[in-house]
């Protein structure tokens, strides 16, 4: 079902993100996105690592479902050769 999908997604891009993170962080000492700081007068979020957000997973929900929508429309396109 579409529901178990999203959540496939949803765990693939925090896995890529918790990974991606902290090979840079490996590397540099920091990361881009850090979400251990709070932001202005706003309290720290909820994080791991500074790496993930649970917040943002209905965003990963949708971007997930609309990358395999993506991959349909792109899968439709015939490329042809100036020989054919």
């Amino acid at each position: 079902p579409w529901w178990g999908r999203a959540l496939l997604w949803t765990g693939g891009i925090y896995a890529v993100e918790a990974a991606s993170g902290e090979a840079i962080r490996a590397i540099t000492g920091e990361v881009p996105w850090d979400y251990s700081r709070a932001r202005g007068r706003k309290p720290v979020p909820a994080h791991w690592r500074g790496l993930v957000r649970p917040a943002y997973a209905p965003v990963w929900c949708a971007v997930g479902l609309g990358m395999e929508q993506l991959h349909e429309l792109l899968g439709r396109i015939e490329v042809r050769t100036a020989a054919e």
